[in-house]
């Protein structure tokens, strides 16, 4: 009697002895490894004629094949969108930041990619008729550097929502329900980091979670490779960046990365003859791939000793948005968009 495909793939792959306890994710790899094989190969593994292999071979492609998604459904399909607290960013960017995405922020040593990331922590725990994500929704905040504050994401919710975490006693007990919904997570090494993530799908998907911020991706790799071993160091990231990718995706979730900034030389040189050099996103350009939208944080260094630190947000990439500047001041409310032409008059001062 023929097996099925999925029958074949239980009994070579895997230890269950009942098919329909394997999940879709199982059968495919076990497709995968006999898809590989040639005829003969696959013949002798199956123990079956070549007709029987053949048949089979057609059955499992139809059955483990990704379906065709018609383009009208992108457009039914309502997506999710973090708001950045300003209506006009927001509408530069489509809506804000877009569920099912990668959104990398980064910038130079103190230009606020944390003060970024607690924000919109704040922003996703609010209730939906305040722009957030629902009081039902988790946050899951990855701090690889070790500097997560309570306090200041505290502090930031009461600023930013009085009404909501300030006013009264009843919003005492909203704001320890909000903190409740906030996982904190300190992964030791890069290895450590990818095996929480790997765990980290099926957990956002039963605590519904809707946002998870890695602060910063660049922290642990930097870490741990020697300058010497790049190819690990990219691979590993590309697993990352694979992994965060999914999660965004099967959790329909908003993904907030915080990146370092390096160095390059390039091809133009100064008028002394030396070479001009520019700053860009640390990790190379395989992990420059794995991100949907990349925002640049440049902080004034004019106001270096101003608590309510300025500067300059640029989008350098979105699949939506063209590239441009805002302005931006960090306070006890988090980052604040300022209004339009703000930055430039402080520039020119």
């Amino acid at each position: 009697m023929a097996l099925s495909a999925r029958e074949l793939c239980s009994a070579l792959f895997s230890e269950a002895s009942d098919p329909s306890t394997l999940d879709e994710d199982a059968l495919r790899r076990s497709w995968r490894q006999i898809a590989f094989l040639n005829c003969f190969q696959r013949a002798q593994l199956l123990d079956h004629s070549f007709r029987d292999c053949e048949r089979f071979a057609s059955e499992a492609a139809w059955a483990f094949c990704p379906s065709a998604v018609p383009v009208s459904s992108h457009f039914q399909r309502r997506r999710r969108c973090l708001s950045l607290g300003d209506s006009r960013l927001d509408a530069i960017l489509g809506g804000g930041l877009f569920e099912g995405s990668l959104t990398e922020v980064f910038g130079n040593a103190g230009s606020g990619k944390t003060q970024f990331a607690l924000t919109a922590c704040v922003a996703a725990g609010l209730p939906v008729p305040a722009g957030g994500f629902g009081e039902d929704v988790r946050i899951v905040y990855v701090d690889t550097e070790r500097r997560f504050s309570a306090e200041r994401l505290i502090e930031i919710a009461r600023a930013r929502q009085p009404d909501i975490y300030a006013a009264d006693a009843h919003a005492e007990r909203q704001l320890d329900a909000f903190l409740s919904r906030v996982v904190v997570l300190t992964p030791d090494s890069q290895e450590d980091l990818l095996e929480k993530l790997e765990g980290l799908e099926v957990a956002m998907r039963k605590a519904n979670a809707g946002l998870l911020v890695l602060d910063s991706v660049a922290y642990l790799t930097r870490k741990d490779y020697a300058e010497g071993a790049l190819r690990d160091r990219q691979d590993s990231l590309v697993r990352v960046g694979k992994i965060l990718k999914k999660i965004a995706d099967a959790c329909e979730a908003v993904v907030i990365v915080t990146n370092q900034v390096t160095t390059r030389a390039t091809p133009f040189f100064t008028s002394s003859g030396s070479s001009r050099t520019k700053t860009e996103a640390a990790l190379g350009n395989s992990w420059h791939h794995c991100v949907s939208t990349r925002l640049r944080l440049s902080k004034d260094e004019r106001e270096r000793e101003n608590p309510r630190q300025s500067g300059s947000m640029r989008i350098e990439k979105s699949p939506i948005a063209p590239d441009t500047t805002v302005g931006y001041r960090i306070g006890a409310s988090g980052v604040v968009f300022t209004p339009p032409g703000e930055a430039e008059r402080a520039a020119n001062r």
